[in-house]
């Protein structure tokens, strides 16, 4: 047997000597031709049966193993007459990537394909900051001990990412995923970034399907942020924030005492902690509390946030964000309450304390006063409150509470005393010269109008002078009262009822 051109191929050393050994025992040809290539390698013991048999075990979604599919096939190969196969003509027969690629969605299933052999939509990349947030959370494993529950705990870390900028601009920690840990971090996010994202990713689990969390995403809509649930199986979908839990969990947290490794799913090699390291790591006087591992973590983001991935000047594209306000971040996140408002006053219990605001504003207190409205507050700092309409949940204004006196005053309190009773005073004064103001200004619009027929009426019968005399002269009482408290009124001289007094004493003169 002749073979022009003819080359033995092998990458492995040792092979190559065993096929030297065989050919000085054997002749050449026999030894080549199962191992010979020409420009390539080709099995030229594998007949039409022998391959589609390797093909039919290998799509199997029972996932048989190289050496299951050899001793399968040759039972088949056998039964029939045929001579036996070799383990390693299975193995090269399935090194063919056209055959793995072919019968692979049989064998490990459609997602596998999927992710794998079928192609994806591509986005285009953020272009400013804003543009898009990705949601992710995932269990830390770095264990610690909870005094509350007496055994080890891990924590549940949730973060909120701006792509563009591949910071990570709000987080929160919990012992299980919830949407509060959702809600707390978005809070963070929206409260310190401020500005407004057009779109968020967020992911798929339970949490983002509470009532709460539907109803968040109901009102941003409103500010133009479209929220989306990540597509299944679908990893590049959410892709940055989720590269961005193995790089932290890779780079910060195994610099971390106590650090378990990416856990006990985990295939990748040295990946995870050795049983012996786990057990100490486990010990008790080891272990941290939950504060103690928060605040490592939260450092851990912050020196991460500080290496700046995206080095960009920022300061270039703030000037044409919308951003988060106070108020709109207390009507996406605060805790609300129906309250009636009385004497200018909103009276709150948040947490077992009554927490009273004042409406020092005039104009707002006139609105408001009697009114039912919804009062928005964060549960765990009410220092300030957020007033929307009932109607339409239109914001109305901002309230900071009140700072109580003491039971029994001290100096500083005799002083808050006065200035409060000046501030009451000179509130009744303005109430007051604004009453005034506006009866001048019907009168002064009567006056301007002539009477063109008497009307016999009811009205008749009430002397319309006596009424102007009535309100003019407690505009007097008042102006007098106020003069010997030395308070200042200048807005209650030279009135029009004044001058009508005037002149109806004037009339009653000239009767006489």
């Amino acid at each position: 047997m002749q073979f022009k051109e003819a080359i033995f191929w092998t990458e492995n050393y040792e092979y190559f000597t065993q096929k030297l050994l065989l050919a000085q025992k054997d002749d050449i040809p026999s030894t080549l031709v199962h191992d010979f290539k020409r420009f390539g390698r080709n099995s030229y013991k594998l007949s039409d049966l022998a391959k589609k048999s390797i093909k039919y075990y290998y799509m199997n979604p029972k996932n048989y193993n190289r050496v299951q599919i050899t001793e399968m096939v040759n039972e088949e190969l056998i039964s029939r007459g045929f001579k036996k196969i070799s383990y390693s003509s299975v193995c090269l027969y399935l090194k063919n990537n056209k055959i793995q690629n072919q019968l692979d969605i049989l064998r490990k299933g459609e997602e596998f394909s999927k992710n794998n052999l079928l192609p994806y939509l591509t986005r285009n990349e953020p272009a400013e900051i804003g543009d898009l947030y990705q949601v992710d959370s995932t269990r830390i494993n770095i264990p610690y001990y909870s005094s509350d529950e007496g055994k080890i705990c891990y924590l549940y870390l949730c973060v909120i990412m701006d792509v563009f900028s591949r910071k990570i601009i709000g987080h929160s920690f919990s012992e299980s995923e919830n949407y509060i840990m959702i809600m707390e971090s978005l809070h963070k996010a929206f409260k310190e970034f401020k500005i407004i994202p057009k779109q968020i990713v967020i992911d798929n689990h339970s949490g983002y399907r509470k009532k709460e969390f539907l109803t968040f995403k109901e009102k941003v809509a409103n500010y133009g942020v479209h929220v989306r649930a990540a597509s299944p199986r679908n990893p590049r979908d959410k892709g940055h924030v989720e590269r961005w839990f193995s790089t932290f969990q890779s780079y910060y947290l195994n610099r971390i005492f106590g650090n378990l490794g990416f856990g006990i799913k985990t295939k990748t090699a040295g990946k995870r902690a050795y049983k012996e390291l786990e057990q100490y790591y486990k010990h008790y006087n080891n272990l941290r509390d939950k504060q103690g591992l928060v605040d490592v973590i939260a450092k851990a983001i912050n020196s991460y946030n500080l290496k700046k991935v995206n080095e960009l000047d920022y300061s270039r594209f703030l000037h044409k964000k919308e951003v988060f306000t106070s108020y709109k971040i207390a009507d996406l996140f605060y805790s609300s309450k129906r309250i009636k408002i009385s004497r200018s006053m909103v009276r709150i219990q948040i947490n077992k304390r009554v927490y009273t605001y004042t409406i020092n504003n005039l104009n707002l207190s006139n609105s408001l006063n009697n009114k039912t409205i919804i009062v928005k507050y964060d549960y765990n700092d009410p220092i300030v409150i957020y007033l929307f309409d009932i109607h339409d949940n239109n914001y109305l204004a901002s309230l900071t509470a009140d700072n109580p006196i003491n039971i029994i005053p001290n100096k500083k309190d005799m002083i808050k005393i006065k200035e409060f009773n000046k501030k009451q005073r000179d509130r009744m004064q303005k109430l007051f010269d604004n009453a005034v103001k506006e009866a001048d200004e019907v009168l002064d619009e009567l006056e301007s109008i002539p009477i063109l027929f008497e009307n016999n009426t009811i009205q008749n019968l009430i002397d319309k002078d006596e009424d102007k005399r009535l309100i003019s002269d407690l505009i007097s009482i008042r102006k007098k009262r106020m003069l010997k408290k030395k308070i200042a009124d200048t807005n209650i001289t030279n009135n029009i009822y004044n001058k009508v007094k005037g002149r109806r004493m004037k009339t009653l003169k000239t009767k006489e």
